[in-house]
């Protein structure tokens, strides 16, 4: 286990290595939105605000932000969204969307639907990751990385409506959770797909003590519950 350790750790010091390219924040922002609107130009939401016109001025950012309003999330429901939820594919990202998170929020409607495409959880994934390689920034004990993760959210057991599945975010990413990760996870996906969040943590609190933790993993919110 201490090899096993020693390995994930110098894993981490080049993976970090690698992230600290030098870089403009604004200019990566450009990068950021010129892959977006590329990405999504022959989607309905894209083709109506005209992304591939912009993606070929010259003074891309402030045409986007002349062509293409703000938006609450009433507003882009009803123009879009609801569209995506009712299985229309290219709406305002490519494909169909077959995940929605639910969140209350704290304004307009009191149950919204956010789309979650296979995009947006690899990024998720992805910025998950450089977090972790930023704890070579940090002296930590090559053994601690030997040990389980405990990820506290939403459950994993998701409501399945005509062609898409609903849950929280949390819950949608638990039932994400990467191959080479699932050794590690706890409380396992038996447990996560509890809906009724006391029994689930209940029976977290019974089995905690038998498992070697050495990260908490999840929202503060859902971490001080």
């Amino acid at each position: 286990m201490a090899l096993l350790g020693n390995l994930i750790k110098r894993f981490l010091d080049v993976g970090e290595y690698l992230e600290q390219r030098p870089a403009d924040p604004v200019q990566m922002q450009r990068q950021t939105l010129q892959r977006l609107l590329a990405r999504a130009q022959h989607t309905s939401f894209g083709q109506y605000y005209d992304f591939r016109d912009i993606l070929k001025s010259p003074r891309m950012v402030d045409v986007f932000r002349s062509k293409v309003p703000l938006f609450d999330y009433d507003t882009m429901y009803e123009r879009w969204w609801n569209m995506s939820l009712n299985g229309v594919e290219n709406v305002s990202w490519q494909g169909r969307v077959q995940y929605f998170a639910l969140s209350s929020g704290t304004s307009g409607a009191p149950s919204k639907h956010i789309p979650v495409t296979e995009e947006m959880t690899r990024a998720m994934q992805r910025g998950a990751m450089k977090m972790f390689f930023a704890l070579a920034n940090f002296e930590v004990s090559p053994e601690l990385f030997t040990k389980s993760m405990l990820m506290l959210g939403g459950s994993s057991e998701l409501e399945q409506q005509g062609g898409y599945f609903q849950g929280d975010l949390s819950g949608i990413n638990a039932n994400k959770v990467p191959f080479w990760l699932r050794p590690y996870y706890k409380p396992g996906a038996e447990i996560a797909a509890i809906n009724n969040w006391e029994k689930r943590i209940n029976k977290i609190a019974r089995l905690a003590p038998e498992w070697d933790i050495g990260f908490l993993v999840g929202i503060p919110s859902w971490l001080q519950l």
